[in-house]
């Protein structure tokens, strides 16, 4: 076959863009005289190649031996960064990280005689991405460090492997170290990265002892390992430039001779650089050309010699008279193949094969030394020169033998197409495999993993629960079966199988990454973070541990440890998805401001560049720009999200009533519960018929009581799995679903992603877009979203003609006496109020109110209690001011609800954080009769308190920036005159305009639900929605 880089040399155009492939040879045994795979690449100059020895003089020695070759070696192990034991054995080639499991190994022949522990040292490991002198980007990687491969790879995953096309890694199939990760956790995380399995070179095998097969003692059926081919995900090659599928072409054309897969490389190629290098490429490899010809600028003679020069064919061809047992055709066809190419150990191993069938005994021997001497490792060749010169009549007997005809071809075959994304050919493969043999492990374990991809999850549990009665001993099918458990919400049982895959493989990380997730959603958030810190104490580095960690840490309010967690999160893994977001909204809810400001920076430059930079809610209180919050959105939303088949399929409904069903996790004593009781009960029953999805605990609440009444049906969703609270809508014939949560916590967006019901809405409990297609609408008002911003939210505006905004009417707090002296307050002080969360107060926010202390004499700030770090960090910024420890007041907590609202009472002027405005707080601040001053932004977020106080009749009280809020702020606190003015106002207009009236919000909202439903029944597609003033 010819040379693919020296056709690309003799075509200007190819070579302009073609460039040195860098290769990583980890675990590399330079052998004087055996070629490594990429020797076509390395040895016409083409290649930079980097390998790692560890012993310092022996390093030396090496770069001195390869000086000016293009090849050079560095002193590192090559691990996941930690110092680690390192296991000496008496063959070289088999020490490792990982202990020798010498119980399994000494179960087959001539290999527990091969790896026999012989001493331990201490090494300190480095991972890939740390390594400075790798300053060049890594197109292929060949590897084989004795099971510790996954470990180099995640050492790789932020920066080296990026930049990967090819790998050839070796994978084992049994546990022949402990602990060790196997070929499917070394496929999965590949995967995860944008690879896919290409094909394997061999299988190393052997016999369980007492048995010897025709005499050879490295013979046998048994796959152990394996040389397994990754390249970039056929599927995902647009993420690749044009220089990087000309380099991909490269390896797979000249190392692994897959012309067909180099063919689609060059093919996507020549659609980036408008050539048609791959046509010219296809009529070489089919023989139309030749590149003699080529170059010689003489086509026709050599086009007839075109056939006998094709490697390919006349290999295949041998191969295919083999089969039909043809062995004479097929001696000939490969004798002819050597003449053309001597370098591909299968054909030296394929000529001893014929030969030795043939009895040509001697002639077998020498091809199958020679398949050795290129490929010391080709086991098949090994064994069945072995087995020859043992005892040729045995022959026969060691040749590969499955009880299924064909099984490793159709397994392999199955598994391809399954890392392909052809499911379906893989599914029916597997099936037929399951047909022989009903108790197949990898035929039942990748069944499991379709179906589990596919959200049919008792399917999935099905195939998982037979491969674990059929191999109870492989961690990994007890992983999965946690997972597919996890997500059937069958929590007690999932945690079974956690532990069970940890009893079987105590370092399985991503067992305990998931066991802690799911003991988060078991609400036992204790047990979850100390699974991480078990996690972290072997392995420091993990980054999902260490995001996980920060995550509990903040829900437990230790931020300052939840800060040095995501900063050592952003520091080894500084693209891991969220973590800039992670840390910057721990260190918004600890009020530490250093740095934020970078932070935050690059949180919005990276959200502008399409990257995980944050979650969404944090977004919020970075900017108040609406559509960098959209972007964020759509980001996490296709991240987290993605639509899923639809439950409903376009049916039309016939009810006498408007079937609405809420889904939210908040029905209990919480702000939402709060604003939206009054509304529940003040439904329209002849209308509307309503239904309680109730995600929540069950907090036996007065709240929580109120709920129950106020619905038709009120579903405790807890521990009922998304897919089959779709179902059970659809079976309802449910019209309207409406979110409540959004993307805060205990959310189930992905409920909404099934799409039960014919309209979607997002309402209240989430304060901006969501990002998603299969949202319907947005409940808002024209104060909160202007008609100018529309297009900065992927849901259809609602507008409800005086607030978005729910209360409840009912609620009575005028009773309740209290005094300043009860909440700590001085008597005469002027008090300024904001009871906001700890991560609405910005810095900037914070120095103005600084400022206003300094500038109103005997005044003082009074915040909501907030968590240990925050109240110390305010204090010291304060202190930084000048103001002292006394004049920052927090207040404790209160009982009742109506013991909350009734201090507002107590303050002068309740004053607003921006970007992030209050929200549910700034209608308890106006029912309670005290005015606030708010700075309005562009967001939803950002406009929320000056739309409340357009509606009481405050508008003067809205400012556009923190120069005029600060200087409004000022004047009110001064001019008590002008003060004492504007409560007067506030409390008359609460008296005349009824502003929060529960009864005339819910027939607005209701009124929007009509319209929503009347376009439906059209069959009209979601639009904008006004509604009129009842």
């Amino acid at each position: 076959m010819f040379s693919l880089i020296e056709l690309i040399q003799s075509q200007p155009e190819i070579k302009a863009v073609f460039e040195r492939i860098g290769i990583l040879d980890i675990g590399a045994m330079l052998i004087e005289g055996i070629k490594k795979e990429y020797s076509p690449v390395f040895d016409r100059g083409c290649a930079t190649v980097v390998g790692f020895e560890p012993v310092s003089d022996e390093c030396n020695r090496l770069n001195q031996t390869y000086k000016n070759t293009g090849m050079r070696f560095l002193p590192y192990f090559i691990g996941d960064g930690t110092r680690q034991k390192f296991f000496l054995t008496n063959n070289s080639m088999t020490a490792s990280l990982y202990e020798p499991n010498s119980e399994l190994l000494n179960r087959f022949q001539n290999l527990g005689e091969l790896v026999v522990p012989i001493n331990e040292e201490m090494v300190d490991t480095r991972r890939l991405d740390d390594i400075p002198e790798l300053d060049f980007p890594i197109d292929y990687i060949k590897i084989d460090i004795q099971g510790a491969e996954l470990q180099a790879f995640q050492g790789a995953r932020n920066r080296v492997l990026k930049d990967v096309l090819v790998i050839q890694s070796e994978a084992e199939w049994l546990p022949l170290y402990k602990n060790q990760p196997l070929f499917a956790e070394l496929e999965l995380f590949l995967r995860s990265q944008g690879f896919m399995v290409h094909k394997f070179m061999g299988f190393g095998s052997r016999c369980y002892k007492p048995v010897i097969m025709g005499n050879n003692i490295n013979a046998g059926v048994q796959h152990l390992w394996s040389d397994v081919i990754f390249v970039r995900d056929i599927m995902q090659w647009q993420q690749l430039n044009a220089r990087q599928l000309l380099k991909m072409a490269v390896m797979l054309h000249e190392i692994y001779l897959s012309y067909d897969l180099a063919a689609a490389a060059l093919q996507e190629f020549d659609q980036r650089q408008q050539t048609s290098f791959a046509k010219l490429y296809l009529e070489l490899i089919t023989g139309q050309k030749s590149l003699q010809s080529l170059l010689a600028k003489n086509e026709e003679p050599q086009n007839k010699q075109a056939a006998a020069n094709d490697f390919v064919a006349l290999f295949s061809l041998g191969v295919e008279k083999f089969q039909q047992n043809d062995l004479a055709a097929s001696l000939d066809c490969f004798e002819r193949a050597r003449l053309v190419r001597t370098d591909f150990p299968p054909l030296w191993y394929n000529l001893g094969l014929v030969t030795g069938k043939l009895g040509r005994i001697d002639e077998a021997t020498s091809f199958l030394d020679m398949a050795l001497q290129l490929d010391p490792s080709y086991t098949e060749a090994r064994a069945l020169r072995n087995g020859i010169a043992a005892d040729q009549p045995q022959t026969q007997q060691i040749l590969p033998k499955n009880t299924i005809p064909g099984y490793s071809e159709k397994l392999n075959q199955a598994l391809m197409l399954q890392n392909q994304g052809n499911t379906d050919q893989a599914e029916a493969i597997f099936k037929e495999i399951l047909a022989a043999e009903p108790n197949d492990v990898p035929a039942l374990f990748s069944l499991g993993g379709i179906e589990h991809n596919r959200g049919n999850q008792l399917k999935a549990l099905e195939f998982f629960e037979r491969a674990a009665k059929c191999k109870p001993d492989f961690a990994q099918i007890w992983y999965n079966l946690g997972i597919v458990l996890q997500s059937l919400k069958q929590f007690d049982r999932a945690l079974a199988s956690y532990d069970r895959a940890l009893q079987l493989q105590p370092d399985f990380s991503e067992v305990r990454i998931n066991r802690g997730g799911l003991l988060v959603e078991m609400k036992q958030h204790k047990e979850a973070l100390l699974n991480y810190e078990e996690l972290l104490k072997v392995d420091p580095n993990n980054d999902k541990a260490l995001c996980n960690r920060g995550i509990i840490l903040t829900d437990f309010k230790l931020y300052d440890l939840a800060i040095q967690t995501f900063d050592r999160l952003v520091q080894i893994a500084p693209d891991y998805d969220y973590a800039l977001g992670l840390l910057a909204f721990a260190k918004m809810h600890a009020c530490d401001w250093k740095n934020l400001d970078v932070i935050n920076r690059r949180i919005i430059d990276g959200v502008h560049t399409g990257k995980r930079s944050t979650k969404t809610l944090a977004m919020t209180a970075i900017t108040d720009d609406p559509y960098v919050h959209l972007l964020c959105a759509k980001i996490f939303a296709q991240h987290f999200f993605p639509a899923r088949e639809q439950v409903w399929q376009g049916e039309i409904y016939k009810h006498k009533k408007i079937k609405v069903a809420y889904v939210s996790p908040d029905l209990r004593e919480h702000p939402v519960g709060h604003l939206t009781a009054g509304l529940f009960e003040h439904h329209d029953r002849e209308k509307f018929e309503t239904i309680a999805i109730s995600l929540g605990i069950d907090d036996n609440s007065r709240i929580r009581q109120r709920m129950e009444k106020a619905f038709d049906l009120f579903i405790d969703a807890r521990q009922i799995p998304s897919f089959d609270i779709a179902r059970r809508l659809r079976e309802m014939e449910v019209d309207i679903l409406v979110d409540m949560a959004g993307y805060t916590a205990d959310s189930r967006t992905d409920l909404f992603a099934f799409r039960p019901t014919p309209i979607q809405v997002n309402y209240l409990g989430y304060s901006s877009t969501l990002g998603l297609d299969y949202f319907d609408y947005i409940v808002a008002d024209r104060h909160i979203i202007p008609e100018g911003f529309r297009n900065a939210y992927s849901e259809k505006v609602v507008y409800l003609p005086e607030t978005y905004l729910p209360t409840d009417s009912e609620l009575d707090f005028q009773a309740v006496k209290t005094t300043r002296k009860d909440h700590g307050l001085p008597e005469d002080s002027f008090v300024f109020c904001s009871f906001n969360h700890d991560y609405k107060i910005s810095q900037e926010m914070f120095t103005i109110w600084m400022r206003l202390l300094n500038s109103v004499p005997a005044s003082v700030l009074w915040l909501m209690k907030l968590n240990e770090s925050a109240e110390r960090n305010l204090r010291q910024e304060a202190a930084k001011h000048g103001i002292t420890e006394d004049r920052i007041i927090f207040a404790s907590r209160v009982p009742a609800i109506e013991d909350h609202l009734a201090r507002y009472r107590l303050a002068d002027l309740f004053i607003d954080t921006f970007p992030c405005n209050a929200h549910s707080t700034t209608s308890d601040v106006l029912r309670a009769g005290l005015p606030m001053v708010t700075c309005r932004g562009r967001a939803f977020a950002a406009r929320v308190a000056g739309g409340l106080l357009e509606l009481v009749g405050l508008p003067e009280l809205i400012t556009e920036n923190y120069e005029d809020y600060e200087k409004l702020t000022l004047k009110l606190a001064t001019d008590r005159e002008l003060l004492t003015s504007c409560k007067n106002r506030l409390a008359a207009n609460l008296e005349q305009l009824q502003p929060f009236s529960t009864d005339r919000y819910c027939r607005h909202l209701e009124a929007a639900y009509l319209q929503m439903w009347q376009r439906y029944q059209a069959g009209q597609a979601p639009d904008h929605i006004a509604v009129s003033q009842a």
